[in-house]
């Protein structure tokens, strides 16, 4: 569904991404997964189209995403869902308007349609009695579920999820993931890209892991192939050991 080839980013003198090769199946599950500051929300916005690379291709659905205008671009960002790292609602709108948002932005679904979406989504996420509430009465779950049915409702092809389970007790963190996997099931041919420091979640979930270091992949595969994994920096980030080969700083 998406390729990276060669993408080069730099802020300055620091070099983000270095000629980095990456590849994210269609209707599967992917962890991008790191420390802090290897490139993870610089991969994601270059897939948006909200950074463009110094060098190289991005390839979403079969286009080269690097050549579109701003408003090829804008067309092209319809594919996309994003759940944000703290859901972004609308706090002067209802549970049901936050839902509806998408739908009345990005599409011309008249409003016994879009009703119908924003139900049919909201009850996909298990929250079909919390419609006429605002966020502030959700709770942090509530609220994070509620970003995900407005994800959803214009029935993206690919789903991104920046730190979903963050600051998030156990519970609520294993719900959320359960629901990441039941979502893509249920949506069909749906993509889910993820990007996480939950390494419990990543290699609960999902169908594939890739590990970013110093702007390049250092290692993919499925949860058990990193479970496995004799890469020493691999080893020592998923163990969470301050010793290591890996640079900290």
């Amino acid at each position: 569904m998406i390729y990276f080839k060669n993408v080069t980013k730099s802020f300055g003198s620091q070099k983000v991404l270095n000629r980095l090769n990456l590849h994210i199946a269609r209707g599967k599950i992917t962890f991008i997964v790191g420390k802090s500051g290897e490139g993870k929300s610089v991969t994601i916005k270059h897939m948006l189209g909200l950074l463009h690379p110094d060098e190289g291709q991005i390839i979403v659905d079969g286009h080269d995403i690097t050549k579109f205008n701003e408003e090829e671009m804008r067309v092209q960002r319809r594919q996309f869902g994003m759940l944000f790292q703290h859901a972004a609602l609308f706090d002067s709108l209802t549970v049901l308007e936050n839902v509806l948002f998408p739908l009345v932005e990005q599409t011309s679904m008249n409003a016994q349609l879009a009703k119908r979406r924003a139900d049919e989504v909201l009850k996909q996420v298990g929250l079909a009695q919390v419609e006429n509430k605002y966020p502030e009465a959700l709770s942090t779950g509530e609220k994070k579920r509620v970003g995900l049915a407005r994800a959803l409702a214009a029935k993206p092809k690919i789903l991104l999820y920046d730190e979903p389970t963050t600051g998030m007790d156990p519970l609520v963190s294993e719900m959320i993931d359960q629901l990441l996997v039941k979502v893509n099931h249920e949506e069909k041919d749906m993509t889910s890209v993820v990007i996480s420091h939950d390494l419990k979640a990543a290699l609960a979930t999902a169908d594939h892991i890739i590990m970013l270091y110093k702007g390049q992949v250092i290692e993919e595969g499925s949860s058990e192939a990193f479970r496995k994994s004799t890469n020493a920096i691999v080893r020592q980030f998923f163990s969470g050991k301050v010793n290591g080969p890996m640079e900290l700083v």
